[in-house]
C-alpha cells in the first residue's frame, strides 16, 4: 500500500478472509498519519456484519484514531 501511494497509484486489498486486510489497512493509515504527517479523515466501507470488528481493531491497534461508525440501512 505504501509503495502504491508513493508512486501515485491506487489499490485495494482483496484476498481471502483471515489474511490480515483489517490490520494492513489500519497500519497503512497509521503510517500516513505518523510518518507522512498527513492528518485527515478516512472512510472505510465494510459490510455491516464486520463493522463492530473493525471498530474493535482500530481501538486495539491505533487508539489515537477517532472512529465513528455509521451503519447503513437494509433495502
Amino acid at each position: 500500500m505504501v509503495e502504491l501511494a508513493n508512486n501515485n497509484l491506487s489499490g485495494i486489498l482483496a484476498d481471502d478472509m483471515g489474511l490480515g486486510k483489517t490490520v494492513q489497512a489500519i497500519a497503512y493509515m497509521s503510517y500516513v498519519q505518523d510518518t507522512k504527517k498527513i492528518n485527515g479523515k478516512h472512510i472505510v466501507i465494510v459490510p455491516k456484519n464486520v463493522l463492530n470488528n473493525w471498530k474493535r481493531e482500530f481501538t486495539h491497534w491505533n487508539p489515537k484514531f477517532r472512529v465513528v461508525t455509521l451503519p447503513g440501512t437494509e433495502e
